[in-house]
């Protein structure tokens, strides 16, 4: 079988995939938030690609052909090496919760309008956030993040200086 397996039909695997786990197209349907009947026609089209049948509609219920057993353990097997794959790679963000203390201006001004977009990015992020001005002492244990307007001294303390506008960046301070 000579057949190139596009992204069609990886989609249409994916289907599959779901369909032999759950042994019901409205299951399946509910899970990837479709319709029973988009889950039959998509079914029915990678049956009609394959050549073979992938299940025996039996009643109101499903069961595997002998081609779909074969097909959904490999499928299932690829589904669950990718999903480990990406919870390793998803391990590396960053994520927990980081305690920033700022200058109101900044906040109301700069980070607020870009709040949603840094937590798109870092969904496993917590950002708690203590609008204070930099007349304030800092103690280590006050927070993860530091962003205010002073001469930058202080002791022990890793600093970023920025003195253009536009170059804001978060980065990780520690007293």
């Amino acid at each position: 079988m000579s057949r190139i397996v596009n992204a069609q039909m990886h989609a249409s695997l994916q289907v599959f995939a779901c369909a032999a786990r759950h042994l019901s197209f409205t299951r399946c349907a509910d899970e990837l938030h479709v319709t029973p009947g988009a889950i039959s026609q998509q079914i029915r089209h990678l049956e009609e690609r394959l050549g073979f049948a992938l299940f025996h509609r039996v009643g109101r219920g499903l069961e595997l052909t002998a081609e779909g057993q074969r097909l959904a353990s490999v499928a299932n097997e690829v589904h669950s090496r990718i999903n480990e794959e990406l919870r390793i790679l998803h391990s590396g963000r960053i994520g927990g919760v980081f305690k920033l203390r700022c200058i109101p201006s900044f906040l109301s001004k700069w980070l607020m309008p870009r709040l949603p977009e840094l937590q798109a990015d870092y969904p496993d992020m917590e950002l708690r956030v203590v609008a204070e001005d930099s007349s304030g002492s800092l103690r280590d244990d006050d927070f993860d993040l530091a962003i205010d307007l002073n001469d930058g001294s202080y002791p022990d303390c890793l600093r970023l200086r920025c003195w253009r506008r536009s170059c804001f960046q978060f980065a990780p301070l520690r007293c």
